[in-house]
This record gives structure tokens, C-alpha cells and sequence, in this order.
């Protein structure tokens, strides 16, 4: 059985890359982005990262 954290995980943050490569202009822009979120989940911020995924219009 798969836990619904874990599942609930990867969908949101598949949501999130699917969010960032609509909006990037460049695959370089969108490395960035994703790169930039990575960062913040290592570092624990979510506070950030809500923040962040507000102005991509998914919180």
C-alpha cells in the first residue's frame, strides 16, 4: 500500500514543474525555477515555497 503523504508529494510537485515549464521562456529559465524550488525544499521552506507557487497561480 502507498502512503497518501507520499503520493499527494509527487502530485503536488509535478504540478509545480508542469506550472514552471509553462511559464518559462527558455529551458534555461525553467532550470532555474526548478532548481530554485529544489533548494527551498531542501532548506524546509515551505512558507517560501507557497509563496512562491502563488504567483504560478497553484496556492
Amino acid at each position: 500500500m502507498t502512503d497518501q503523504t507520499y503520493v499527494r508529494g509527487w502530485d503536488d510537485c509535478l504540478e509545480a514543474v508542469s506550472a514552471i515549464l509553462e511559464k518559462a521562456k527558455t529551458v534555461e529559465e525553467a532550470k532555474e525555477r526548478i532548481n530554485k524550488l529544489r533548494k527551498l525544499i531542501q532548506q524546509d521552506k515551505f512558507e517560501q515555497i507557497r509563496c512562491d507557487l502563488g504567483v504560478f497561480g497553484l496556492f
